[in-house]
């Protein structure tokens, strides 16, 4: 529901009136913070009693409202920026005043520690501002203007005179606004749990090796009737291989093929006790495991320009540079070479090492021509990273595509369609911190 000018300040009014007792204001607490991909919800104890009180996101729910339950956890977001930092900065904080702007559709919560919270409905798009003192200075967070927190030149509802804040008219209310549309805010949406989808991906992976396991009947139909060709150093069977010692008899060699069918039956046992469980295990997880999917409402938030360094970057193991459009990783032990030919390259990056000589692994990534001058700079920083000293520099170079891991040997590869150049050493540091 989407509240006119008039509807926010009459919610804002049945809000405070819960907050009163007797003519006087009851403190309360913030005790958590939760958020559906709608509605944020401040639970706030006072004496005898939770209010939940309720901010839309913007679009459909535009406004406050006193909520009857809190979120359902189906529908509750566990990650969100707002929600963050609500929760960094206003948990555990008591509420002294709840008001709502005489000008536009503004509503503002104040602490006790002078703190505030502000927020405006724009349009159908939420704006959030925090205001707060730190040794008698007041500071502004408003992150629809910029992420950084500064000294407040406005205070209160004047924050969001910059993004048009208006004089509205008051118009007349509908007679259900107090009352949100539950069915509408906790609709039933796609059920999503990544425990349901795991068990589900288990399960196809376990029917899989079974329908693999199954094919032993007639790979033993085939070996009985002697229509399998044991001539060759492997035998391909289907999605099988059986290699044979060259010195093997035709027999020695029926007894190998006949004890891989003996492991395909014992796999099939397995497979099925294992595949009964699984299907047990995915029947005993309830919906209640599982998440609504929404598209969550975002406020408006800017967003932070990244500040490219002129420096590397390292991880364990590995060590980044950008040059230009061009970005460079290098491996410095075994695992690290593995995993950016596995994980950080593509098949048409290239990678270099040094020939004939042991040496870090380099890969590289936007460089499509390959001039001989870049691959002098590749090859100074492979070689400064691998202690090698001479000024020509030997080295082989080939697409990640061409490289083929060898199994048990961690960081080693075979290669294939290198090319071998010596090249003259060059002041890499200096080429690449002039670039930028």
């Amino acid at each position: 529901m989407n509240l006119n000018f008039s509807e926010l300040h009459s919610s804002c009014e049945y809000l405070r009136s819960l907050f009163i007792l007797n003519e006087s204001w009851r403190f309360g607490k913030i005790q958590k913070i939760f958020s559906s991909a709608k509605i944020i919800v401040l639970n706030i104890r006072v004496p005898g009693k939770t209010i939940y009180l309720g901010i839309g996101r913007g679009n459909d729910f535009c406004g406050t409202w006193a909520l009857e339950k809190n979120i359902p956890s189906t529908h509750r977001i566990v990650k969100d920026r707002l929600l963050e930092y609500l929760r960094s900065n206003v948990s555990g904080k008591n509420v002294i005043d709840l008001s709502c702007d005489e000008k536009d559709r503004c509503i503002k919560i104040t602490m006790h520690d002078k703190s505030e919270l502000l927020f405006f409905w724009k349009g159908r798009r939420l704006h959030f501002s925090h205001t707060y003192y730190k040794d008698g200075i007041q500071y502004s967070f408003s992150p629809w203007e910029n992420l950084s927190v500064g000294e407040a030149i406005e205070s209160g509802f004047d924050i969001f005179d910059k993004i048009d804040r208006k004089e509205l008219e008051l118009k007349q209310c509908r007679e259900d606004f107090l009352t949100p549309d539950y069915e509408k805010l906790f609709a039933k949406g796609k059920l999503s749990s990544k425990k349901i989808k795991k068990s589900e991906r288990k399960i196809q992976l376990i029917e899989g090796d079974l329908a693999r396991c199954r094919l032993w009947k007639e790979l033993q139909a085939d070996a009985i009737e002697d229509k399998l060709d044991l001539s060759n150093k492997t035998l391909k069977w289907k999605s099988f291989k059986v290699k044979f010692d060259p010195s093997l008899t035709h027999f020695q060699r029926r007894d190998l093929v006949f004890f891989k069918i003996k492991k395909l039956k014992k796999g099939e046992s397995i497979l099925a006790n294992r595949l009964e469980e699984a299907k047990t295990e995915l029947l005993s997880q309830t919906p209640s495991d599982s998440k609504v999917e929404e598209a969550i409402v975002f406020p408006i938030w800017s967003e932070q320009k990244k500040i490219r360094e002129k420096t590397a970057t390292r991880k364990e193991g590995s060590v980044f540079y950008e040059w230009n459009d061009i970005k460079i990783a290098i491996g410095t032990t075994a695992q690290a070479n593995d995993d950016l030919r596995k994980s950080w390259s593509k098949k048409d990056d290239y990678w270099f090492h040094l020939d004939g000589y042991k040496s870090a692994h380099l890969f590289v990534k936007g460089d499509e021509q390959l001039s001989y001058e870049n691959i002098q700079v590749f090859s100074s920083i492979l070689a400064n990273h691998s202690g090698f000293e001479a000024e020509m520099i030997p080295v082989i170079y080939t697409k990640v595509g061409n490289l083929k891991g060898i199994k048990g040997i961690a960081g080693t590869v075979n290669y294939k369609k290198e090319k071998h150049l010596l090249v003259q050493r060059v002041n890499w540091k200096e080429i690449i911190s002039t670039s930028w």
